[in-house]
């Protein structure tokens, strides 16, 4: 949110590390012992960047669900991308995915063709 980029590309973005911790340890009071809770939905709103999210529908790790969150709040210009197929694991070993990242940083005048 502080510094002036061209463009943003997040793969698997989460709202905070507090979600993704709540998940995996919902018996463990994890807001009260986090030192960096990593609140990008708190920032959100704040960027002016362009971004390109991407997610998979079958994440276990970080839900797509939590990826929209951000998007949604997110203050600049976006495009969303959910792959149906995708895990955590295998977002970015898909051609389409990467097709879909070089497109947008072409774009901005960022990709390897500027």
């Amino acid at each position: 949110a502080r510094r002036p980029v061209a463009g943003v590309v997040l793969v698997s973005p989460f709202d905070s590390i507090r979600t993704i911790a709540q998940r995996f340890y919902p018996m463990i009071p994890v807001g009260l012992i986090l030192r960096h809770p990593f609140d990008s939905l708190a920032h959100a709103s704040q960027v002016r960047a362009p971004v390109l999210m991407l997610a998979g529908r079958q994440d276990r790790i970080v839900p797509p669900e939590l990826s929209r969150k951000l998007y949604d709040a997110w203050g600049g210009p976006k495009q969303w991308a959910l792959d149906d197929t995708a895990t955590h694991y295998d977002l970015l070993r898909r051609r389409a995915n990467l097709r879909r990242i070089r497109e947008f940083l072409d774009a901005l005048g960022a990709g390897p063709g500027a």
